[in-house]
């Protein structure tokens, strides 16, 4: 169901545009209060987002609703459902869309993927002290050959089914390190590994590696970029929730655990500080500190 972007500014006496200079053929045109906007340059389009043409200001209308109002995630959800934008909507049960790619079959997977890793792809995950056996079993990686093969196939399951798959570039020759194959729903729409989370507990983590080292509980939103439908997600299936993102995206996981603490009972940013490790970066850490992470979590 679209936002009704023109009923909302209408009854929180904002004045708008819906055609005119500035203007695209849909959307609803405001002054942006990101920045210093003397016009109206802030667009709104029916499925809810919003962008600012001066300021580059952009994201959800749960986003934008928080800024207007001064309200948290929960008051603006639930302002949004008002002006007819449901945030459970497509997101319970993975639909396929017109954006959704697969092989000729209708398949996420090619035929020609196989769980039997080359020798290189076995020392990639051995070299990082991980157990490939155990990776190949429980998180159903692989290999194929041609275009993808340098990288490790990561297939991602949601529901128990398979909604898309990932290569990670085993060389460190290949850009981007990640790529993302077919798929039958968006990426921003994907919680990796979130089938596996006992007594509704989570750690959040960037990737798919970081879930690999912590095990069942960790959960992946695949990068930096986070979505509001990724955060229904993982307030559907947890009530508590530890953020643990690479030092580097500090500051992102702390804009992610002030948004999920909206929609959940408990959320914590943890902050890892430890002579023991270089690299602040799950996948880097070592298993003492891995094990002192998850009694503190699931104790």
């Amino acid at each position: 169901m679209a936002f009704d972007a023109e009923g909302y500014f209408r009854s929180r006496g904002l004045r708008y545009w819906t055609d005119g200079k500035n203007v695209r053929h849909g959307w609803v045109n405001t002054q942006c209060i990101f920045c210093d906007d003397h016009s109206n340059h802030l667009g709104v389009n029916p499925d809810g987002g919003f962008s600012c043409w001066r300021c580059r200001a952009h994201g959800s209308i749960f986003k934008l609703i928080m800024r207007i109002e001064r309200c948290g995630f929960q008051s603006a959800v639930t302002i949004a459902k008002e002006y007819g934008k449901d945030f459970a909507e497509g997101i319970v049960s993975p639909p396929k869309s017109t954006r959704c790619r697969t092989t000729r079959d209708g398949k996420v997977l090619p035929t020609n993927f196989t769980p039997r890793l080359p020798r290189a792809h076995w020392n990639f995950l051995e070299q990082r002290n991980y157990r490939p056996k155990n990776i190949i079993r429980k998180y159903r990686v692989g290999y194929m050959p041609g275009e993808w093969r340098n990288r490790l196939i990561i297939p991602m399951y949601m529901r128990n089914q398979l909604v898309a798959f990932s290569g990670r570039d085993i060389t460190g020759l290949n850009e981007p390190k990640y790529k993302l194959g077919n798929y039958l729903i968006e990426r921003n729409n994907i919680v990796y590994n979130i089938d596996n989370v006992p007594n509704r507990k989570v750690v959040v983590v960037e990737g798919y590696t970081d879930v690999w080292r912590i095990g069942d509980g960790a959960i992946a939103i695949m990068g930096t970029n986070f979505s509001d439908n990724q955060m229904l997600i993982i307030s559907q299936v947890a009530d508590n929730a530890c953020i643990l993102f690479d030092e580097k995206a500090w500051q992102v996981g702390e804009d992610l655990a002030n948004q999920l603490s909206g929609v959940m009972p408990r959320v914590e940013h943890i902050t890892i500080e430890s002579d023991r490790s270089k690299e602040v970066d799950p996948d880097t850490l070592p298993h003492d500190l891995i094990k002192e992470i998850r009694n503190k979590i699931w104790a």
